[in-house]
């Protein structure tokens, strides 16, 4: 009876040894992860969020900032038209001295 009860004690840790071995590699991923070296590459450039909890201050009076005004655009004057250049007056003719 002593070595019945020892086969069957044998019997469950080797079962058990298979089952625990079976789910190990069950749960093992199919490829394994590749870790990233920390230093200047792992930093995170992005800017920073900034958060803040309490509201911003009401504007008093001294710190309001005046209303922009919106220019109207000035409307776009018509060309002059250029003026014609007047004609030059043709020279007169001087007359001839008369012979004497």
């Amino acid at each position: 009876m002593k070595d019945t009860g020892k086969l069957i004690r044998l019997g469950l840790l080797a079962i058990a040894v298979v089952l625990g071995v079976g789910t190990l590699m069950a749960a093992m991923p199919e490829k394994t992860i590749e870790m990233n070296q920390l230093g200047n590459a792992a930093v995170n450039t992005a800017p920073a969020i900034k958060i803040s909890l309490a509201g911003k201050a009401a504007p008093t009076e001294e710190t309001k900032p005046e209303p922009v005004k919106k220019a109207k655009p000035k409307p776009k004057a018509k060309p002059k038209p250029k003026p014609e250049p007047e004609p030059e007056p043709e020279p007169e003719p001087e007359p001839e001295p008369e012979p004497e």
